[in-house]
């Protein structure tokens, strides 16, 4: 029990050195390889979903003050959720993470109006995710993401969006599909 809680506490700990790394890296190649660095050993198992995700909710819960220290961190945080999305599709059963889930739609919703500037840093880091995707695995996965109830919902709440105003704003941005005249008649 306590050998466990220990490896516990070092994977969580190693997976906060890389987030920082990549959060301070301070050019975006850096921090493309830093987030394909974290993504990769998520993928392969060898940095647990549940320390990674430990490690990113203080990280996005402070975005606004870690930007006054480092103004790139919205940029990695934005590539790395990319690219854990990507892994975490990609992965075997073809489902996102829920914890990774979890704890964007937590930071996202715990946003308050107007608050230091953190509802429009959500926002667009969320959003800047998604295009991330797009970019990286194509508009069907970005859309396929846009889609999942848990993503939207943070979404909209980081973005202070209703139901039918959020589609339409990712529609604007290409990041869903136009809706064809079928649906429109639903």
């Amino acid at each position: 029990q306590q050998q466990q809680q220990q490896q516990q506490y070092e994977r969580q700990q190693a997976a906060h050195f890389l987030l920082e790394i990549g959060i301070c890296g301070g050019c975006g190649h850096k921090e493309g390889k830093c987030a394909e660095a974290v993504a990769a050993l998520v993928s392969a198992g060898a940095l647990p979903w549940e320390a990674l995700c430990a490690a990113l909710a203080p990280f996005l819960a402070g975005i606004a003050d870690l930007k006054l220290d480092a103004p790139r961190a919205d940029k990695f945080l934005s590539v790395l959720l990319a690219r854990l999305l990507l892994c975490a599709y990609s992965a075997e059963g073809s489902s996102f993470e829920p914890r990774l889930l979890k704890v964007i739609f937590g930071q996202a919703a715990k946003q308050k109006p107007n608050e230091g500037g953190e509802e429009d840093l959500m926002f667009g880091l969320l959003l800047e995710a998604l295009q991330q995707l797009s970019e990286f695995a194509g508009a069907d996965l970005a859309q396929l993401a846009a889609s999942r109830r848990e993503v939207s919902g943070a979404l909209r709440a980081a973005g202070r969006r209703s139901r039918r105003g959020l589609p339409q704003m990712l529609r604007e941005r290409g990041l869903l599909r136009p809706r064809s005249r079928t649906e429109e008649a639903m």
